[in-house]
């Protein structure tokens, strides 16, 4: 129910994360189906830092692979596009 959650925290810009404010490290396990939605969601409210669990692993290694390759494809064709109507 919508009047069970918490209201949004106020937002944040990136010059807080210089300050000494509190923190608290903490892992979010979703289900792959909401993990977009939610990853915007954290964003959107500028209070979350993520970090990367795989390091060792190359962008072309990840799960996501496909999904990146088809971004960088339609990435390049529409810096093509922006080019001819220059």
């Amino acid at each position: 129910m919508e009047g069970d959650m918490m209201p949004a925290p106020k937002k944040s810009n990136w010059g807080n994360l210089f300050r000494s404010e509190d923190m608290v490290l903490i892992g979010l396990y979703f289900d792959r189906a909401a993990a977009e939605q939610t990853v915007h969601e954290l964003g959107r409210i500028g209070l979350v830092e993520l970090i990367d669990l795989n390091p060792h692993y190359s962008p072309f290694q990840r799960t996501f692979a496909a999904d990146l390759k088809r971004c960088e494809e339609m990435q390049r064709r529409l810096r093509f596009l922006y080019q001819q109507v220059e």
